[in-house]
């Protein structure tokens, strides 16, 4: 799809999803992989992204009805972005930056063993797969020192928020079809290579 065509052309079960490691950083080498989330959501679609100083990247879009996910969408994503944030690296302890207070009150309560969740998110689906935030919630409960979870303010200048913000919302533009997926990632690798290398300078 060429870029600028009308999002009436996109499917509306369109989806694309993309994880990557970029070669060069071993910041986690020095202690807990640092993550940053972040999601955007407009008219029930959602595009979500993360970066780790571990030099993985990954982002993506999707829509997001509510029916499924209750009223609170943007909420449900940023939580399901964490979710496809940290399900890989082993056993390496996390520090989560969210720079939403109200994901953040849900992390720290899962990380408690109080597992609730937002109003209306149904918790059973027709094809038997367990909810996303079900099993986000159980990782945090059951490992709980893993997970530190942090609130950054948004729009104030975290590089790695900063960028997740920014990854966040070109592949909401993706879904809506100003940017082809290809064109998305090549972009969101340039963004997320230039932050991590100006934060490995910064140590």
């Amino acid at each position: 799809m060429k870029r600028g065509e009308s999002v009436r052309r996109r499917p509306k079960w369109f989806n694309f999803h993309h994880k990557e490691t970029l070669e060069g950083f071993t910041l986690a080498d020095q202690g807990p992989i640092v993550v940053a989330t972040d999601a955007a959501t407009q008219n029930g679609r959602v595009g979500y992204a993360f970066v780790t100083t571990a030099g993985r990247f990954g982002l993506g879009a999707f829509p997001h009805p509510e029916r499924i996910v209750g009223p609170a969408q943007t909420l449900v994503a940023e939580l399901r972005t964490v979710n496809v944030a940290i399900e890989s690296d082993g056993n390496h302890p996390f520090i989560i930056l969210c720079d939403s207070q109200d994901a953040v009150e849900y992390l720290r309560a899962w990380r408690r063993g109080n597992l609730i969740y937002p109003d209306g998110y149904t918790l059973y689906r027709k094809n038997g797969r367990t909810p996303t935030l079900v099993k986000l919630s159980r990782k945090l409960a059951s490992n709980p020192r893993r997970y530190k979870v942090e609130w950054v303010k948004g729009h104030a200048g975290h590089p790695l928020n900063e960028v997740a913000d920014s990854m966040a919302k070109l592949a909401l533009r993706t879904l809506n079809g100003y940017f082809s997926w290809e064109e998305a990632i090549g972009l969101a690798r340039r963004y997320a290579h230039r932050t991590l290398s100006e934060v490995a300078r910064a140590k």
